[in-house]
């Protein structure tokens, strides 16, 4: 009896001899959240880096003139120029849109007919039913803020993340920016105005560095929603001048959809 119990006294010794000399695992570190400083450094060296921009885009939507879908290839060089060209399920061409500093223009093969505006977004809205401007629309789709609001941007920290808001006074709206701590990431975009408000959502959330494009954006609107889906993004590409201008075929019709304001 006496040795089992010294043989049980002796177990429990090395045991607590045992634990109190072994290494403990250090305490795991988490990444520390980036300062509202730094967070605005990096919102502004993103917006600044894109100068130019080549994808392939899935678009999808519902708007009052109907449902919509169809693939589209992009080329950019915000904020002066734009084209956007539709492709129908056979890959034909069903249109072509474009911007050049104060003009835009949507050429319609299949009616051989060229719209007008001084504003995309009148296209926009004549054809689609959406009421998006161009500014919100073009930074939207790489997920950044404009880089002329980025002097008036307002940031302010929410639990959360931050907010970083705007007011794009030739438009009369305002817009805010919803970014992600850790990682510091953009996950959605407000937009509210005297006529009709939209929110725009990335899945994912696209994060604050250089190399990082959407991959799913939702705009959604209580009279509209559109889905874009980004396959292919080339940043920084060379872009001749020659891609955003066109020869229309001899024959095709201009309409001004300003006339008559």
């Amino acid at each position: 009896m006496k040795r089992r119990s010294v043989a049980f006294w002796l177990v429990a010794m090395v045991l607590v001899f045992g634990w109190s000399c072994a290494k403990r695992p250090a305490p795991v570190e988490t990444a520390a959240a980036v300062s509202t400083e730094e967070l605005i450094a990096r919102v502004k060296a993103r917006s600044s880096f894109f100068k130019s921009y080549q994808a392939k885009l899935q678009i999808a939507g519902q708007s009052p003139k109907g449902p919509f879908r169809f693939q589209a290839a992009l080329a950019a060089t915000p904020p002066d120029a734009f084209r956007l060209e539709a492709f129908t399920n056979w890959g034909q061409t069903a249109g072509v849109f474009l911007i050049q500093k104060a003009e835009a223009r949507l050429w319609v093969p299949s009616e051989k007919v060229v719209y007008r505006a001084a504003r995309a977004e009148v296209l926009v809205r004549h054809f689609l039913g959406l009421s998006i401007p161009m500014e919100i629309l073009g930074s939207s789709l790489l997920g950044a803020v404009p880089e002329d609001q980025l002097s008036s941007l307002q940031v302010r920290r929410e639990r959360y993340g931050w907010r970083a808001t705007t007011d794009f006074k030739t438009l009369n709206s305002e817009a805010s920016w919803q970014f992600l701590a850790d990682p510091p990431a953009l996950k959605a975009i407000k937009v509210t105005s005297k006529g009709l408000g939209y929110d725009i959502g990335y899945e994912p959330q696209v994060e604050l560095d250089l190399n990082s494009t959407p991959s799913r954006i939702l705009f959604t609107s209580s009279q509209w929603q559109m889905e874009v889906k980004v396959s292919q993004m080339r940043i920084n590409p060379e872009l001749p001048a020659a891609i955003f201008r066109i020869v229309f075929p001899q024959g095709t019709r201009e309409v001004d959809l300003d006339a008559g304001k």
